[in-house]
């Protein structure tokens, strides 16, 4: 079984697992005494990341930690290089190491079932149970695994899932540290040994990893000829525009896009402007409030195209003044919720990413 890192959810999935497998072994004939599973656990693939890589040691040691609890009888913990290639001897003992100390310091292997009694665990897992049963009798219907493998249809059931939590990461509302929150440009990686093999895909079901399509974008901004920035054309004070300002770098650099004075506080709209062409960028974000939005916003992005801004971006929802700031100049807004593949794509075309 695969494990990623919510600790609770993964340490319920293998208590339902156990009940499952119980069930079936009854209802094949087996004897009490040979019906319990034998449950070797590893550390997911797709929770791993390249960039911001030492994040991955924390999703292993939770996920670790879900598969002790939950009660696997064998852990496997992947390098926090894993993503990156084949690792080095101090990636694996990084690896080896994260087993030691949850054996030896934490002493999980010390407790017979660790989770059990625990009400909000004991409830997810009951209903995680009666979900993975429903779905195995709705597998069955269809002729069992290999016939519904045939048809397509457990592929239609995981595309449906994974549809979901894609638009959940694209969004942002599953975050995923040092990637799409929080990322930091220009940091090294580590080493590895070696590129590793591609992965065969199975029957359609191929393998993913959810950081990969925002890796993507930071990776094409990394081969570009300049590095792409963009111009922070702040309104009013740091107080003011701090937070949208804060919001707007964060999602930039999650595609590899730096931020040109994302805490400046411009005296005058002609030193804003002054500002710009020392810059040289070509893309300008203009943050601050809904108030100083109604204000200034028109005025500041004509004033930014006219001073030689190529692309105008505002951090925030246009609502109902959309139609007067795309008339004044501005061409992209980014916010909370919003599709940030998209709005960054969007915006890589913009600063001539790729091109």
């Amino acid at each position: 079984m695969s494990i990623g890192p919510d600790m609770l959810i993964e340490t319920a999935k293998l208590r339902a697992l156990r009940f499952c497998w119980a069930r079936v072994m009854e209802a094949s004939g087996a004897a009490p005494q040979a019906r319990a599973a034998h449950v070797h656990a590893f550390t997911s693939r797709r929770m791993m990341s390249v960039y911001d890589p030492h994040t991955n040691i924390l999703r292993v040691t939770t996920a670790a930690f879900a598969a002790a609890i939950g009660g696997a009888d064998a852990i496997t913990t992947y390098p926090f290089t894993d993503a990156m290639g084949l690792p080095t001897p101090f990636a694996r003992r990084l690896a080896r190491n994260t087993q030691n100390v949850l054996l030896e310091e934490c002493r999980l292997g010390h407790v017979t079932d660790p989770a059990g009694g625990a009400w909000f665990v004991e409830k997810l897992t009951q209903q995680l149970a009666d979900k993975a049963w429903a779905l195995l009798q709705e597998i069955e219907t269809k002729g069992g695994i290999v016939a519904s493998v045939q048809a397509g249809h457990l592929q239609a059931l995981v595309a449906a899932v994974r549809a979901k939590r894609e638009r959940a990461i694209a969004t942002r509302r599953e975050p995923i540290t040092g990637v799409s929150d929080f990322p930091l440009l220009g940091a090294p990686l580590p080493d590895v040994a070696g590129a590793r093999r591609a992965t065969a895909t199975h029957a359609g079901l191929a393998p993913v990893r959810w950081a990969a399509p925002f890796e993507r974008l930071r990776h094409a901004a990394e081969a570009a000829a300049s590095a792409p920035n963009v111009f922070f054309a702040n309104l009013g004070t740091l107080a003011s525009f701090g937070p949208r300002a804060q919001f707007a770098r964060n999602l930039f650099a999650a595609g590899g896009v730096g931020a040109f004075g994302a805490e400046t506080e411009h005296a005058s709209r002609d030193a804003m402007i002054d500002a710009l062409r020392e810059s040289g960028a070509r893309v300008v974000a203009i943050c601050g409030t809904d108030a100083a939005y109604l204000e200034e916003a028109e005025n500041a992005a004509q004033r930014l195209k006219a001073g030689g801004a190529k692309w105008v971006v505002i951090a925030g929802k246009p609502g109902e003044h959309e139609t007067a700031f795309r008339a004044a100049g501005v061409d992209q807004f980014i916010f909370a919720g919003q599709d940030a593949i998209e709005a960054l794509t969007q915006l890589h075309a913009a600063l001539g990413v790729g091109q």
